[in-house]
């Protein structure tokens, strides 16, 4: 048991490595395209990725999320699931069509070049999703932190490039570099698991019904949660403008990266604690777990303001009022950043429906408190919201959680 400890403290430390490496490439990006689009542009990218973003989650069925629950506990044959991501994944491919013309004939875009690059991003998306949930349920953790590496140093290569050279981006080559990110991590996943071969109707059924059975569960959670995630970005939008989603859109992208910490110990966690069978080493597991990520993310989410505040001074005063929003932020960043250590640990125990319940109320509170906040306030409006219907998500997950423990020792 030393011998398994020791390895999945390896595992966090690496993954979390990783995800600094890329958190900080990623913070790169960000920084040097807000400083190329300004506000107003910011936003309206902002806009369009959340709305690719959820559209992707809407398709993708819970089928990734099925594989990381069953692989790791044997409930699916390793040889068949890998030949049905591959064929669901390039399946999606016919979204690109119907989302692509979508996206243009319903004027919600008014270039066809940025139409198209919406819809690619869908198909993108979903492919990555269900690549990550094939290599999560197989723990091989190192593969996938290698390539997600790859990609974010490809995308900050070019967004440097771009600032250097003097180029004036639009939107539309601003979504283009995410797209390049995207599309090398594809491939260096697909060309790394070749399909052997398409397998037949009756392996496809099998692997797709149990998958989605539970899979749907934790899907509709996750879709849900980007909805809490985003949804102040359409409001601040409808009553306040671009601009000031654009502003909140940055101090947002900065204030999340204290979720580090948390989203490194929850990517090795949910296979883990699906695989692991004695209820002691889960709760010890658990407890740790918590402990070091509200420690960490406490730090992190309290410096973000001071880095928002030099950066500031980087992107363009257009940008200044983000400093505040991130002060504003900070009670909801830890909040969120334990409450999805609880929300990851219910999913490994068969319990995605409880969270759905969660983060359905806590949107609601969100929606509630933006509505009347947003029109007065604006982004900081939307900041307040965010943290209070974040700490309402992290109260409900504890209690749930802790619920489920003592009910599960009697």
């Amino acid at each position: 048991m030393g011998s398994q400890r020791d390895a999945l403290i390896g595992h966090f430390l690496k993954t979390g490595i990783r995800q600094a490496s890329v958190t900080v490439l990623n913070l790169i990006s960000t920084i040097f395209i807000a400083k190329l689009l300004g506000p107003e542009n910011m936003g309206f990218l902002a806009t369009l990725m959340v709305s690719t973003g959820l559209i992707a989650t809407v398709f993708s069925f819970g089928f990734s999320s099925g594989l990381v629950y069953y692989l790791p506990q044997g409930g699916v044959d390793v040889r068949h699931a890998t030949d049905v991501t591959h064929v669901i994944s390039f399946g999606t491919l016919i979204l690109v069509i119907f989302c692509g013309f979508f996206f243009y004939l319903s004027d919600f875009v008014s270039e066809p070049l940025l139409a198209g690059f919406l819809a690619l991003q869908i198909f993108f998306i979903c492919c990555r999703t269900n690549y990550t949930g094939l290599l999560l349920g197989l723990r091989r953790y190192n593969e996938m932190n290698l390539i997600s590496l790859i990609g974010a140093v490809l995308k900050s290569l070019l967004v440097i490039s771009f600032y250097l050279s003097g180029v004036t981006i639009s939107v539309s080559l601003a979504l283009f570099v995410y797209l390049c990110d995207d599309f090398i991590c594809l491939m260096l996943i697909f060309f790394r698991h070749l399909p052997r071969r398409i397998p037949s109707f009756q392996e496809g059924r099998d692997v797709v019904l149990k998958c989605v059975a539970y899979g749907w569960q934790v899907h509709f959670s996750n879709f849900v949660l980007s909805l809490l995630y985003r949804a102040d970005i359409y409001l601040l939008q409808a009553f306040s403008g671009l601009g000031q989603a654009g502003i909140y859109n940055f101090a947002l992208q900065v204030s999340e990266k204290s979720w580090l910490p948390s989203q490194a110990m929850s990517t090795i966690m949910l296979p883990e604690f699906v695989a692991e069978k004695s209820r002691v080493h889960i709760e010890e597991g658990l407890r740790k777990i918590l402990w070091l990520s509200a420690i960490g993310t406490t730090v992190l989410a309290s410096i973000a303001p001071l880095g928002i505040y030099i950066l500031v001074n980087f992107v363009g005063k257009g940008f200044w009022e983000s400093v505040e929003v991130s002060f504003w932020l900070i009670p909801g960043m830890v909040a969120m950043g334990v409450g999805r250590i609880y929300m990851n640990f219910l999913a490994s125990q068969g319990r995605p429906l409880a969270n759905i319940k969660i983060i359905l109320f806590s949107l609601f509170v969100n929606v509630v408190l933006d509505l009347f906040l947003i029109p007065r306030y604006g982004a900081v409006g939307a900041a307040i919201g965010s943290s209070l219907a974040y700490c309402c998500f992290w109260m409900l997950s504890r209690r749930k959680a802790s619920r489920f423990l003592a009910e599960s020792q009697l």
